[in-house]
C-alpha cells in the first residue's frame, strides 16, 4: 500500500537537502514535495495540535486549500507513494493521521537548536522589520495551542534569536507528543547534521519510506539550501548566540535527542552568521541596503 510520509521539521534542518536527493535519484518512485502549500495556508499559529475529530473537520471546514490538498494527495497515493518534506505542514500531522490512519508515516527531523535559531534569526525571523510580510510561521507562547505556554512571561525580553530556540523546542515537543498520541504510526526520529555525506543514514530514511536503498548512488551530489547574502548583512547574529545557556529546558530535550554543546565548536560555527569583514557587506548592513531594496521593491509592485 502507498504511504504518505510526513517530516515533521521547523525548516533549516536539511528537508531542502533530502527533498533534492529525492528528486534526484528517486523522482520515478514517489511524489515529492517542499512546501506544497506555504504557512499563509497552513497556519503553524492556529492549526496545530489537532487531536480530535472535531478538531480536524474544523481545520479542513476553515482551510479549504488544505482540503483541497488533501484530495490531491488522495489520488496521487493511488499511484505512488507521497512525501511532504517542508516545515510548513510539521504541524499537521495528527490532521493527516486522522485522515490516513493505515498509510502515514512521520520522521522528525532535528538539528541542534543553536545551529537552527541561529540561521532562523538571521533570515530575519521575530525581527519586528523582517523581509516577512506574513507572520504566520511565528509560532508564539501566546498561540492558542502552544504546548509551551510558560515561556508568555519571559516572551518580551527574548531575542529573536531566543524566539528561534523556542520554535525548535515547540516543534520538537509537538513531534514527540504526537508519537505519543499517535502510537500506530511509524515514526523514525533522525539528526539532521547525520545526513549530510552520509550514505548509511540516508539508506535509514529510504527504507523508512519502502523502497531499495540500491536506487541511491555512492556519491551524492544535489545542493542545499544556503543562506545568502542579505540574510547575515541585514540580521547579523553578533553575540545573541551566547543566550543559549539561558534555556536549559531546550538544552535538555537536545542532548537527549543526541546533540552536543560545545562552545569552541559552537562559537566557530557562528562566524557564518556574522556579517564578512569586507567593505561592502559592512557598508550595505550600515546603510540597510536591503531593507532600502525590499521597499522600492513593494512600492513598485503596488
Amino acid at each position: 500500500m502507498n504511504q504518505l510520509i510526513l517530516f515533521i521539521n521547523a525548516g533549516r534542518s536539511g528537508s531542502s537537502y533530502l527533498y533534492n536527493i529525492f528528486s534526484n535519484y528517486l523522482a520515478q518512485e514517489y511524489y515529492s514535495s517542499h512546501e506544497s502549500l506555504k504557512s499563509n495556508i497552513t497556519l503553524p499559529k492556529v492549526n496545530n495540535r489537532a487531536y480530535t475529530k472535531t478538531e480536524v473537520d474544523k481545520i479542513l471546514k476553515e482551510n479549504p486549500s488544505i482540503d483541497d490538498w488533501i484530495i490531491k494527495v488522495r489520488e496521487q497515493l493511488l499511484e505512488k507513494t507521497v512525501i511532504e518534506f517542508g516545515w510548513t505542514f510539521a504541524h499537521l500531522a495528527p490532521v493527516l493521521a486522522h485522515l490516513f490512519p493505515n498509510q502515514f508515516k512521520v520522521i522528525l527531523l532535528h538539528r541542534n537548536p543553536v545551529f537552527f535559531a541561529a540561521s532562523r534569526a538571521t533570515m530575519g525571523n521575530y525581527y519586528h522589520n523582517s523581509f516577512y510580510n506574513d507572520k504566520s510561521h511565528e509560532i508564539s507562547p501566546f498561540d492558542d495551542n502552544s504546548s509551551i505556554k510558560y515561556y508568555k512571561d519571559k516572551w518580551n525580553s527574548m531575542t529573536p534569536f531566543e524566539k528561534c530556540m523556542y520554535w525548535w523546542y515547540n516543534i520538537a515537543l509537538e513531534g514527540l507528543e504526537f508519537s505519543e498520541y499517535f502510537p500506530a504510526v511509524p515514526f523514525l526520529i533522525i539528526k539532521s547534521e547525520d545526513i549530510f555525506n552520509n550514505k548509511k543514514e540516508l539508506e535509514k530514511i529510504i527504507e523508512f519510506v519502502g523502497q531499495n536503498t540500491n536506487l541511491l548512488p555512492d556519491v551524492i551530489n544535489v545542493g542545499q539550501n544556503l543562506l545568502i547574502a542579505r540574510t547575515y548583512e541585514s540580521f547579523p547574529l553578533n553575540d545573541s548566540w551566547q543566550s543559549y545557556k539561558k534555556h536549559p529546558k531546550i538544552i535538555e530535550l537536545a542532548i537527549q535527542l543526541g546533540h552536543e554543546f560545545n562552545d569552541q565548536v559552537i562559537s566557530n560555527k557562528m562566524s557564518k552568521y556574522q556579517i564578512p569583514n569586507k567593505f561592502l557587506p559592512k557598508l550595505r548592513s550600515r546603510i540597510r541596503y536591503w531593507h532600502i531594496k525590499n521597499k522600492l521593491r513593494l512600492l513598485l509592485k503596488d
